[in-house]
Parts: structure tokens; C-alpha cells; sequence
């Protein structure tokens, strides 16, 4: 059993030594798609084989909802009538960073 495991081990490390020399490649090809992408405007079409588009970064906000239910006890015991102000005072934000979209061609 011990010698099974050394050779599953050892191929798992062989198969992940090779994924991470192809991940290396696809970055490297990734990272000229995306210079040549963005050359062109930010979107590309190759008939039959992919479209490409580069999705610029964004902020997306949200609430903290236990900072909400906090403050709104607060106005509930304070008797407050200018909620909207408080509540805005609870955004977080979000900031995603810039990405690219490839979509194969269907039927590829």
C-alpha cells in the first residue's frame, strides 16, 4: 500500500509540475491576447474561433447588515426621522479588478 501511495504521489507531482508549465504558457498567451485586445478597442471576434473583451475594472457597493440592524435600533430608540442619511454612512465598496472574457466559438 505504502509503494501504491509513493507512485500516486509521485505522479500527482509529475501531472502538477506539467499544469503549472501550461499555466505559465496560457498566462504568457493571455497576457498578449489581452495587449492585442485592448489595441483594438477592447473587443475582438475571430470568426469560428473565439470573441474576446476586456471587462474594465468596477466598485460595486453593499451594506454592512449588522452595522444596519445596529443603527436602526438606534433610530427606533432615538425616535430619528433621517434614516436615509444615517444608512448611507454604512456602505462598504468593492472594487474589481479589470478582467478579460474569451468565448469559445460554439461548435469549437
Amino acid at each position: 500500500m505504502n509503494e501504491e501511495l509513493r507512485q500516486l504521489l509521485s505522479d500527482y507531482f509529475e501531472l502538477e509540475s506539467e499544469v503549472k508549465a501550461h499555466e505559465y504558457g496560457m498566462n504568457e498567451k493571455r497576457q498578449r491576447i489581452r495587449e492585442i485586445v485592448a489595441e483594438l478597442g477592447g473587443k475582438a471576434h475571430i470568426d469560428h474561433l473565439a470573441s474576446v473583451q476586456i471587462v474594465p475594472a468596477s466598485e460595486g457597493h453593499s451594506y454592512d447588515t449588522k452595522a444596519i440592524d445596529a443603527l436602526i435600533q438606534v433610530m427606533i430608540q432615538d425616535g430619528e426621522i433621517h434614516a436615509a442619511r444615517r444608512i448611507m454612512t454604512c456602505r462598504k465598496e468593492t472594487k474589481r479588478a479589470e478582467s478579460m472574457r474569451i468565448v469559445p466559438a460554439k461548435g469549437r
